[in-house]
């Protein structure tokens, strides 16, 4: 592991322990790089990740995923990576692929800050 999510990291140690923030060997087997983005907790090196996240809606007889590549500490953006397909086992085969082969075309975004008090 520690393959996709090299584009990001950060400076400071975690104290849970382990280096993945769950585990599923199976779902590993089938798409191991966005399993990679949505667990990895710590690099191989042993600096904080913070975990993407996936989200899943239906829209139009297709099904959608976006997985969001959270901004790690001191980062001011957050990218996002959105896939379609006829399946739900289609659309995170789609987004894994263009994950491992590079071809994802990710979109950034401002971190979300709450509003200031006035």
């Amino acid at each position: 592991m520690g393959v996709y999510t090299k584009r990001h990291g950060s400076e400071h140690d975690v104290s849970s322990g382990g280096r993945f923030a769950a585990t599923d060997a199976e779902m590993a087997e089938k798409f191991p790089a966005l399993i990679e983005f949505l667990t990895e907790a710590l690099d191989e090196a042993g600096k904080v990740r913070v975990t993407s996240t996936l989200l899943v809606s239906c829209e139009d007889g297709r099904w959608k995923v976006c997985l969001v590549d959270r901004a790690q500490l001191g980062g001011k953006f957050d990218y996002k990576l959105w896939v379609s397909g006829d399946t739900l086992y289609g659309a995170l085969k789609a987004l894994d692929d263009q994950l491992q082969d590079g071809s994802a075309e990710w979109r950034r975004f401002p971190k979300w800050e709450a509003p200031k008090k006035r």
